[in-house]
């Protein structure tokens, strides 16, 4: 009997080894789909930072945006920004010196809000070419999602609005050589089927509301192309979102505080520097209301010093500067 155990032992301990023997052989083959997928699909840069600048201005064309140029006498109207994250993990963090993004819509499109997206290494050197050079922007694309929509301070009407076209729209506007402009001569704006998102404009049509502004890069294995299309700056695909690689979500708060059309009050005397130095009271009614919303934007609590921001974006000199910021 005890023979008998002895070889029956032996032989679970044979089986046994072989078992193992080939499990080692298939994990180490370099034929195993599972470890291929992984070795040919992780190809998304990872960066250590990214800058975004937020820069308000106006057309001379498509994609011809250029930055306005505001009076120096203004503290709020015509704010840009450049906001900085380092990527910790798996997650985006922002620089305690980042603000709120409070801007004007536009929903008659006159207007445009710029956004200039740069990449970074760990050892600071910019890396945002490699997105796009080499045949790399026929996989990356960045897009842009509304979360989150809320009233603001000067919303009355309360219209419920969506991440979608109605809300907002957004022109990729890259060039090559990516890092020259097309008003210096030197690029050229590229094909929609190349564009990135590195450049772009964006039109907000729903004006005294809030949200967070997703910003997503994605990666394509084969083409970030669908039916020969790229997909909706608002809308990738549940093929994309599925199947593509995706570097972590950026949330940018946004304040959509005042339409551009608020920008010139009622009263009759709002370039006249009589105004002032006038009582709240003696303001019309939506006068007031939009000088409060754009106090309670920024924060200010001085009745005046709100009043004086569309003093000075009428009488002061604020030019069309021709060395602002362009594609």
């Amino acid at each position: 009997m005890l023979i008998m155990k002895t070889k029956v032992l032996k032989s679970a301990l044979s089986l046994m080894a072989s078992a193992l023997l080939a499990f080692g052989i298939i994990s180490c083959n370099s034929d195993d789909p599972i470890i291929n997928k992984k070795e040919t699909t992780n190809k998304m840069l990872v960066p250590a930072r990214v800058e975004i600048s937020i820069y308000e201005g106006h057309l001379h064309g498509v994609k011809k945006f250029h930055q306005n140029t505001h009076a120096k006498e203004l503290k709020y109207l015509g704010t840009n920004y450049k906001l900085v994250y380092e990527l910790k993990g798996d997650k985006w963090m922002a620089s305690p010196e980042n603000k709120k993004v409070t801007i004007l819509a536009d929903p008659t499109k006159g207007g445009a809000t710029a956004f200039d997206i740069h990449y970074f290494d760990k050892d600071n050197n910019e890396i945002t070419g490699q997105y796009i050079t080499g045949g790399e922007n026929q996989h990356y694309q960045h897009f842009f999602i509304a979360r989150d929509i809320q009233s603001g301070y000067g919303d009355i009407e309360k219209k419920e609005v969506s991440n979608g076209p109605d809300f907002f729209d957004y022109e990729y506007c890259d060039t090559d050589p990516w890092n020259e402009t097309n008003h210096s001569g030197r690029a050229q704006f590229v094909d929609a089927s190349l564009a990135v998102g590195m450049k772009g404009y964006f039109h907000f049509l729903a004006p005294y509301k809030r949200f967070n502004l997703e910003v997503k890069l994605m990666r394509a294995e084969n083409n970030k192309l669908t039916d020969g299309k790229p997909s909706p700056f608002y809308a990738p695909t549940e093929q994309q979102i599925a199947k593509a690689e995706w570097l972590p979500s950026i949330l940018i708060p946004v304040d959509l505080y005042l339409s551009t059309a608020d920008l010139e009050l009622e009263a009759e005397d709002y370039d006249n520097e009589a105004i002032l130095t006038k009582e709240e009271s003696e303001f019309s009614e939506h006068d007031r209301h939009v000088i409060r919303t754009l106090m309670d934007a920024f924060g200010e609590t001085d009745f005046h010093k709100g009043v004086a921001e569309f003093f000075w974006n009428i009488v002061g000199n604020s030019g069309h500067d021709m060395d602002n910021f362009w594609f």
